[in-house]
Parts: structure tokens; C-alpha cells; sequence
């Protein structure tokens, strides 16, 4: 995540939550890192992706919360060492999903959180495979606004995009080694998003979007992108 994304995201947070500074202060680094930790798996850093994980789960407590939060800071930290120790990609974006699932759960049980902006989709582009990918990143930042916020209608945003473009039958032409496995996940993707689109479980949608996560790394590194 890039650090002017989350400078205009602040803004937005802060008025949802409205806590104490110094328990907003400590919210925010979650936060930050989470979604590092989310943005180095999809571009397919595991050592960051565990660096990260490491941070969280020896990271401050969250001072102000009431009780009934305690459980879910607990379970973060339990999926962060988890991650931490992650053997591979695959791991560390169940991690990922886990991590963002006990954010969503947490907002949700004390009725406040973040409230992030409806976000636009991306301009279209006469470069087809930026496009779809473009699309496809847009889409997954919105499936993981949608976990942590939680947000049912950025978590279907997510779940359409992920659909659109997500064959790329045109853009991975018949002779690019392995590209009929990669025909396959972007098949595999579609359908992830498909399943998602009427899904308003969060053990679900965690698991789903740990299941896209590991899709787009192993899809990355069969073209060469990581």
C-alpha cells in the first residue's frame, strides 16, 4: 500500500472510529502493516510478507478497547506469528485472510471501524493485460476493504471485478510456456469471484480471499512477475 493511499484514508478512519490518540495511534500502525503485509504477499515477497507478520504479532497492544474486543486483538496476534513462521506464499495470504477477518470481526462486534470511500473503478486502458490487471488489484483492495472494514458493498465491488477480464484468454497466447496453467488460475480466479459475489459469511470470505491471494502469487510467479 502506498503510503499516499493510506494518508487519504486516514482522514476517513479517524471520523469512523473516533478513539483515544494514543488507541488511534496503535490502530493505525495495524492497520499500515496489515495491509503491508497483504500487498507484499500479492506482489510475492514472502521474507517481507514474514518480516511483517513478525512486527504485528510483537507489536503494541491496543490500549481503549472494551473487553468484548480483547478476543479478536488475541486472535490477530495468534494468525500473525502464525504468518510469521508462514513456508510459503500460500500460507502467509491465509495469514493474510485470517488477520483480516479478526479486523472485520472485531469492528463489527463494537459497532465501529473504518468507513472507506466508494472506491471508482479503474480508467479503462488500451493496454489489455495492464487493464485486467489493474482491475484485478483494484478489485482485491476492495475484497480486503471489505473484510476488514466490514463492508458488504466494497466486498462485492471486489467480488465483480474479479470476475471481469479474468480469463485472459486473448492476452496469454497459445505458445507462452505454461500458459494453459495460467489459462487455468485466471479461469479459477473468475469463479473465486463469482462465489464471492453472493457470500456474506466472514469465515468464508476470509478463506476465499486467502485461496485469491495464493492464485495471484503462483499466477505472478509462472509469468516472470516476481
Amino acid at each position: 500500500m502506498s503510503p499516499y493511499r493510506f494518508l487519504a484514508l486516514l482522514p476517513l478512519l479517524a471520523a469512523a472510529c473516533r478513539p483515544s490518540p494514543v488507541t488511534r495511534d496503535v490502530m493505525w500502525t495495524h492497520f499500515f502493516k496489515v495491509t503491508e503485509m497483504e500487498a507484499a504477499v500479492i506482489d510475492g515477497d514472502l521474507a517481507r510478507a514474514k518480516a511483517v507478520s513478525s512486527s504485528i504479532a510483537n507489536g503494541d497492544s491496543i490500549p481503549g478497547i472494551p473487553p468484548e474486543g480483547r478476543p479478536f486483538e488475541v486472535a490477530l496476534k495468534d494468525q500473525a506469528r502464525i504468518g510469521a513462521t508462514a513456508p510459503d506464499l500460500a500460507a502467509a495470504g491465509h495469514s493474510v485472510a485470517s488477520i483480516g477477518m479478526s479486523c472485520g470481526n472485531c469492528h463489527r462486534t463494537l459497532n465501529r471501524g473504518p468507513k472507506f470511500p466508494p472506491g471508482a473503478r479503474p480508467a479503462p486502458s488500451d493496454q489489455p493485460v495492464s487493464q485486467a490487471m489493474i482491475l484485478h488489484r483494484w478489485g482485491m483492495d476492495q475484497l480486503w476493504y471489505g473484510l476488514i472494514g466490514p463492508s458488504d458493498f466494497a466486498w462485492r465491488q471486489g467480488a465483480t471485478a474479479m470476475q471481469d477480464e479474468a480469463t485472459y484468454a486473448e492476452l496469454i497466447r497459445s505458445n507462452v510456456p505454461r500458459g494453459d496453467a495460467m489459462r487455468a488460475m485466471a479461469a479459477a480466479v473468475k469463479q473465486m469471484g463469482v462465489r464471492g459475489q453472493n457470500e456474506n459469511d466472514p469465515v468464508q470470505r476470509a478463506i476465499l480471499y486467502g485461496r485469491l491471494l495464493a492464485t495471484c502469487t503462483s499466477c505472478h510467479e509462472m509469468a516472470g512477475l516476481k
